[in-house]
């Protein structure tokens, strides 16, 4: 295998991996897709972050997955790692995809509504058969469904949105059912289903209320 050289012309992706049992310190890995490079042990001496700091000046994409693991990958080579499906009223899918380094508030990198013909049944098969082999699998795919909204997670999951915004989303759900009740009494009010949990989702409200809305929704 080749020495390990960071920044490398054929490389596209870094692998930062921090030992807990097998080795001390820090691995350090070199891949071009799924073909490793070169392979290193730098040991406890070594720092990521100001090689990161390089890769990120040269406009690589880097994700904390944990503690123990950080990848980068070269700009024009980075990975979708999130999907979100959603049922529209129509019966037709909308399809969201982000790239690897996605945050709570970064939007999507592509964003489709499927024909009414598309058959969502072959996007669950194929990451069935993607799926994660352990909890160790940063590569295999990790899925979750809620009635009619399914969200894929390459690697593991993550939340995709912080707390002031799940505190968001419970009083808007809190209002929604204050709403409900007042118009079941006969109060003069209108009642206004937050945007966010449609009806075609095929959810009632105790159902939404149980999910975590930090990975659902």
């Amino acid at each position: 295998m080749a020495e390990l050289m960071i920044p490398d012309g054929a490389a596209t992706r870094y692998d930062f991996i921090r030992g807990m049992d097998e080795w001390e310190g820090w691995k350090v890995l070199a891949a071009k897709g799924a073909t490793v490079l070169a392979e290193e042990v730098a040991g406890e001496g070594f720092n990521p972050e100001p090689v990161l700091d390089v890769l990120a000046e040269m406009g690589w994409i880097t994700a904390r997955w944990a503690p123990y693991h950080i990848r980068s990958w070269r700009g024009d080579n980075v990975p979708i790692a999130r999907m979100d499906f959603v049922r529209l009223p129509d019966g037709r899918w909308q399809v969201r995809r982000w790239k690897a380094g996605w945050l709570a508030s970064t939007d999507p990198s592509y964003e489709e509504i499927k024909p009414s013909d598309w058959d969502a049944r072959v996007a669950w098969s194929w990451l069935n058969e993607h799926g994660a082999q352990d909890h160790g699998d940063m590569d295999g795919w990790r899925i979750q469904r809620a009635g009619w909204f399914v969200r894929a997670w390459k690697g593991p999951l993550l939340p995709v949105r912080n707390a002031g915004q799940i505190k968001r989303r419970r009083d808007e759900l809190h209002r929604y059912r204050v709403a409900l009740a007042m118009a079941a009494r006969g109060e003069p009010v209108q009642p206004e289903r937050p945007a966010w949990m449609p009806e075609s989702l095929g959810l009632d409200l105790d159902e939404i209320e149980a999910l975590d809305l930090a990975y659902m929704l």
